[in-house]
């Protein structure tokens, strides 16, 4: 009898384990379906490619970045890229585990890469929360500005060349992102990712969240809106 017991409980488990990937992969299917109906309507004559699986490696320069190497078991999806009103556009999601067992956690969210002034130093920006959690795979110490505590109390700031990065972070830029709670950015050789933790765009929001993206970018080029 118990053993007739553990087999039905395996049994048990396994049909539970089948059901969940069907739906992790129907639900996967769907938001890729979704994209490509907006690409073909909000954005119908725009020059946008989608690719449901990055096959073509766009988004490779990604492993370049503090968050392309954080974690295990990372994927990249839904990439769309080419041009969109005078703009070259790439972003995908993006999804990591950080920890083992237990303890593990996933992170899924939608990231957008956009050029940066080479010369603008390389640094990391996000919510205090976040880099708690991941502190470690970033390193460096925290970046403040005395002359403006709700930044440096919302955001964790860090940069190799903390000079550098302290003279790129002037008086109005700080001003604009204590506007903009929530952010991560990440600077590295003349590119710039954006994006919101573990938060993926929906697809009917990508034009907000590709202007939002461009919003930031201008505004760390010294265009602020």
């Amino acid at each position: 009898m118990v053993l007739v017991g553990i087999s039905v409980l395996v049994v048990l488990i396994g049909v539970s384990v089948a059901t969940v990937l069907v739906l992790i992969r129907r639900q996967a299917r769907q938001r890729a379906e979704a994209f490509v109906e907006v690409l073909g309507s909000q954005f119908a004559g725009a020059d946008l490619e989608f690719d449901p699986e990055d096959s073509l490696g766009r988004c490779v320069r990604l492993q370049e970045f503090k968050v392309g190497s954080a974690g295990g078991r990372r994927k990249m999806r839904n990439v769309i890229s080419g041009v969109w009103k005078g703009r070259e556009v790439l972003c995908c999601d993006y999804r990591y585990v950080i920890g083992h067992g237990k303890h593990q956690r996933a992170y899924s969210q939608t990231i957008m890469m956009m050029s940066l002034a080479p010369s603008f130093p390389s640094f990391v920006l996000g919510p205090e929360g976040f880099f708690a959690k991941i502190a470690q795979t970033f390193g460096a110490s925290d970046i403040d500005f005395p002359t403006h505590p709700e930044f440096s109390k919302s955001y964790v700031l860090k940069g190799k060349d903390e000079e550098a990065v302290r003279a790129a972070f002037s008086f109005d830029l700080l001003e604009y992102f204590e506007g903009q709670l929530g952010l991560t950015l990440e600077s590295h050789d003349g590119l710039l990712l954006f994006y919101r933790v573990n938060k993926r765009c929906k697809p009917t929001a990508l034009e907000a969240f590709l202007e939002e993206g461009f919003e930031v970018r201008d505004a760390l080029g010294g265009k602020f809106p």
